[in-house]
């Protein structure tokens, strides 16, 4: 490792002093960290310069060679960097959760009859969007309340266009069915435009002429339609009160706020449309540098790379004194490149907004404790693995395997990655089972450990954990043998079962039994025991992750017949 970290700085003595992006990658030519510079060559340098900092102690041991791509200025230099960290996925940049962006209601107002859509990507010129919402069953409910109170279409523009009559949702009184020209363009885009002033804030305005509208009918003697209008209006003002009203202007603004230590770092992100806060969210890494030197450029990145598949709005909070105007200008010039179009960063100024900095303040401190707490018990949890198991390293990368089937048909395999107890995703990978016929576990998991570890290109685990017992466990020491992975210790799991019988009044259960190689007795780990917290999350994520495979590849046998 000496020698390694010897040639590195080697290298780097020819780095340009230039503007650019660098890539630090592992033995398997993998990107483990991205970052961006000013200067290409001060900036590597310095992550050889502090022995005990978390670049040294975690990323430098790791890495094996640097690369680097040369920009003309900084902001191109923050934009590649997002776009190579959204490409790559590198561990020790932060990831956002999921890796997802935000879901969107979208108005399809280009269209002759617009309906409201859930999307999570921006891609639609002419449509309307609006969000984020934090969760998508938040999003869906709204498009429903929409189409129920407004009497919007859900239907897709196919369906729609072969229908000769209406279908079930206007005959509940939910639909005006544009389908069959129940209703008239005109009329259909008044429902729009109430939907659409409900969606902007103005609750009020749509409410009051909604009610000389019941008042009308009413007059006219058309109750059963003033009735169904007085129930919407309850509807919709029980949908207002619901939101949090935090100012009464209608500026859309984001808050970014932080909270960190010398170890890790939580983003906490607020967000308010028209006045009314519509949701939050943070992202905890625990792997990113928070050297005063360094973390306002990495806070920076942060910002433009949330903003990549998110709509920026009109005004962005930033907290922080380490935020400076240089940054500010930076991400206002990137956000313009991505959006086209202006934002305007910069610090809170007047009370509403200092309320609503502080507000994410309290949130990020509130929420970084939790996650470091949690950090520190899965890592607790780990340390037990490796010393019940009797590894020689830390278990920092384990991976399990799962077998699943229907009597033999459309057999499959999966394969799930944790790194530090949380499931890395992006690793995980499905099988199907090739050479076996009929109904053999043993010989499945032999077959898929040998196609996983021809793949040189993924990190081998520390730790492979198997479902089953003794028999999953040789199949599995078998096939690694085979490969020349002897080395790699492997654990088989075996499910807890239950014990009963009809005259017992009581039912007993076992616990869940570990097969280690070498041993005769299965190991049981203590029921309140983080480590087998972790094993059984791992052992049900590759049970879950199979069966959902094994049911697309039945659905589609089944169409195909």
């Amino acid at each position: 490792m000496k020698q390694n970290k010897q040639l590195l700085k080697e290298a780097i003595k020819s780095f340009p002093r230039q503007c650019g992006v660098y890539l630090m990658k592992d033995i398997n030519n993998r990107a483990i960290y991205i970052g961006k510079a000013k200067n290409l060559k001060s900036r590597v340098q310095s992550y050889f310069s502090n022995d005990k900092s978390f670049k040294n102690i975690f990323l430098i041991p790791r890495v094996h060679h640097i690369d680097y791509v040369l920009t003309d200025t900084e902001v191109e230099a923050y934009l590649l960097e997002a776009s190579l960290v959204k490409k790559n996925k590198p561990r020790y940049n932060v990831r956002l959760k999921d890796d997802k962006s935000y879901p969107y209601i979208r108005c399809s107002v280009e269209e002759m009859y617009p309906r409201f859509y859930v999307e999570r990507r921006v891609k639609h010129k002419g449509s309307l969007y609006f969000g984020p919402y934090t969760e998508a069953s938040v999003a869906r409910r709204m498009v429903r309340f929409l189409n129920e109170q407004f009497k919007m279409r859900d239907c897709s523009n196919h369906f729609m266009k072969g229908r000769k009559k209406p279908c079930l949702t206007y005959h509940i009184n939910n639909c005006t069915a544009p389908c069959v020209n129940k209703v008239g363009e005109d009329s259909y885009r008044q429902q729009v435009k109430q939907s659409l002033s409900f969606l902007r804030g103005r609750g009020k305005s749509v409410l009051k002429k909604m009610e000389s509208q019941m008042r009308k009918l009413s007059s006219e003697e058309r109750f059963e339609e003033a009735a169904r209008l007085r129930d919407r209006m309850k509807a919709i003002e029980f949908c207002r009160e619901k939101q949090s009203v935090v100012s009464q202007t209608h500026k859309n603004l984001d808050v970014i706020a932080f909270y960190k230590d010398k170890k890790a770092v939580l983003f906490q992100t607020l967000h308010v449309r028209s006045g009314a806060i519509t949701g939050h969210r943070f992202y905890y890494d625990s792997n990113m540098s928070t050297d005063r030197m360094f973390f306002p450029e990495r806070f920076c990145s942060f910002v433009i790379q949330y903003y990549m598949d998110n709509l920026i709005p009109d005004l962005i909070l930033l907290s922080g004194e380490q935020t400076k105007d240089f940054l500010f200008s930076t991400i206002e010039k990137a956000l313009f490149k991505v959006h086209g179009r202006k934002v305007c960063v910069r610090n809170a100024k007047g009370s509403v907004e200092k309320k609503l900095v502080d507000m994410a303040l309290k949130n990020a401190q509130s929420r970084f404790k939790e996650q470091d707490s949690r950090k520190q018990s899965l890592l607790r949890g780990l340390e037990t693995i490796q010393k019940k198991f009797h590894l020689k390293t830390w278990p920092e990368r384990v991976e399990c395997f799962d077998i699943s089937h229907f009597q033999g048909k459309d057999q499959v395999a999966s394969q799930v990655v944790f790194e530090e107890a949380v499931p890395r995703k992006e690793d995980y990978r499905k099988y199907k089972i090739r050479m076996v016929k009929g109904v053999d576990d043993f010989a499945s998991m032999k077959e898929v450990l040998e196609r996983r570890f021809k793949h040189k290109e993924y990190p081998d685990p520390h730790l492979l954990v198997v479902d089953g017992g003794k028999g999953q466990l040789k199949k599995a020491l078998l096939a690694l043998k085979e490969v020349g992975k002897e080395e790699i210790p492997v654990v088989a799991m075996a499910k807890a079962r239950v014990k009963s019988n009809f005259s017992s009044k009581e039912i007993k259960s076992s616990q869940e039994r570990f097969f280690l190689s070498g041993r005769k007795n299965a190991l049981v780990l203590p029921p309140d025991s983080e480590a087998l917290r972790i094993l059984m999350h791992l052992r049900d994520e590759a049970h879950r992750f199979a069966i959902a495979y094994h049911r697309r590849l039945s659905q589609k046998s089944l169409v195909s017949s």
